[in-house]
Formats: structure tokens, C-alpha cells, sequence
């Protein structure tokens, strides 16, 4: 009994042992065609250690990255120039076009209440007004304080 347990633990051994590593490595970060330096990386002494705690005898506020911001507002630009196309196809009755255009709004923010807004008025204009009470329904979700949005949603939804 004792020799089969021996014999299954060196089984379980050698079939480990086998066993390929992980495939969700992160790949190297050297380039093999590209001899690494053989200089010094020197440390800036304006930038905080890493784990360093931030000095708070400087003057200067404590402020998200410049790089975050101008992203966020690159965002906020294209959905409003995506929202403008769509009211526009809208206005226009071409309601399949301004469907495809505020759906494309959606994949950049999809809490943009107006873009829902616009999906319900040219499915109600198409006559599907089940689905466009759906969409207002999901627009009143992300509305927020905007009385007059919120206003064109709730009838919308009824």
C-alpha cells in the first residue's frame, strides 16, 4: 500500500513537472536585435520617489495629470460633435442615419443622456415606439440634473 502511494506521488511529480508555464505573461521588455546600455540611468531629483511620501511645504496644488485632461476633453468634444450630427440627421428625418450616429455616440460615452434622447425620437419617428420608450427610459437613468432633458425623456418614455 505504502509502495502505491510512493509511486503515485512521483506520478504527480513527474506530470507537474511537465506541465508548460502560464501563456498570460506580459512579453520582454528588451528588444533582442538592440544591445541594452551600459550607462547609468541617472533619477531626476524634480520628480517624487515612487512610496515617497509628496512634499507639502511646496506651493504648488496637488492636480490630476495634464495628460488625463486633455483626453477627457477630446471625449467630451467628439461626443458633442457625434451628438450635433445626429440632432442634425434627426431634424432632417433621416432616423436610420441618426440612430447609426448616436449609437456611435454611445461607444464613446454611454451615460450621454441626450444621445439616448436622440435614439427615442427617431425610433418614435419611425414608429417603433416601444423601443423608443426603452431608450428614453435608459436616458432618464443618466440624465442628471437637467430639468429640461429630463422633461423630453419622461414623455418620451409614456
Amino acid at each position: 500500500m505504502a509502495i502505491m502511494r510512493v509511486v503515485g506521488l512521483l506520478g504527480l511529480l513527474a506530470l507537474a513537472g511537465c506541465a508548460s508555464a502560464p501563456r498570460d505573461l506580459p512579453p520582454p521588455v528588451e528588444d533582442a536585435r538592440e544591445a541594452p546600455s551600459a550607462a547609468p540611468i541617472e533619477a531626476s531629483t524634480d520628480a517624487p520617489v515612487e512610496g515617497s511620501m509628496p512634499s507639502t511645504s511646496g506651493a504648488e496644488p496637488t492636480a490630476t495629470p495634464p495628460a488625463a485632461r486633455p483626453a477627457e476633453m477630446d471625449q467630451r468634444a467628439a461626443v458633442a460633435r457625434v451628438l450635433a450630427r445626429a440632432e442634425q440627421q434627426l431634424a432632417q428625418g433621416q432616423y436610420s442615419a441618426a440612430i447609426d450616429t448616436a449609437e456611435r455616440g454611445l461607444r464613446l460615452d454611454r451615460y450621454a443622456a441626450d444621445l439616448y434622447r436622440v435614439l427615442a425620437q427617431a425610433y418614435a419617428g419611425m414608429g417603433g415606439l416601444e423601443q423608443a420608450r426603452n431608450f428614453a427610459r435608459l436616458g432618464l437613468r443618466y440624465v442628471g440634473s437637467n430639468t429640461a432633458l429630463r422633461n423630453q425623456l419622461e414623455l418620451l418614455a409614456r
